[in-house]
């Protein structure tokens, strides 16, 4: 017997990570992974999106605007809420100069807190 249209669904991710670099820096990688929820380290096969991080911060936002320096959605403590946004700051150096990067990323989707 033949199954017809069959479909095979995959879920993907996609994981920024810092490894060490030269001279007291960082690389900022990317690793894709088809199942979201592998927990393996990265590959120096994985491309480098930025060489040479010297500064690298993330800031959670929740929905009053106010500031976290760490999430976990799957916690009580933010009450099962994800982020708002995400304000990240990097410094990286390039010919013997730092360069500073600041953006906000708004989240299109967010969880609100579960009360």
């Amino acid at each position: 017997m033949v199954a017809a249209n069959v479909r095979h669904w995959r879920r993907t991710g996609i994981c920024c990570y810092v490894r060490p670099g030269a001279e007291q820096t960082f690389d900022l990688c990317r690793s894709d992974t088809l199942n979201v929820f592998d927990e393996s380290e990265g590959s120096e096969c994985d491309p480098v999106i930025c060489k040479d991080v010297t500064k690298f911060k993330v800031t959670y936002m929740d929905l009053e605007g106010d500031e976290q320096t760490h999430w976990d959605s799957e916690s009580d403590e933010f009450g099962y809420a994800t982020p708002v946004s995400l304000l990240i700051d990097m410094e990286f150096r390039a010919e013997d100069s730092l360069h500073s990067f600041s953006t906000r990323i708004s989240m299109p989707l967010f969880r609100p807190e579960v009360k």
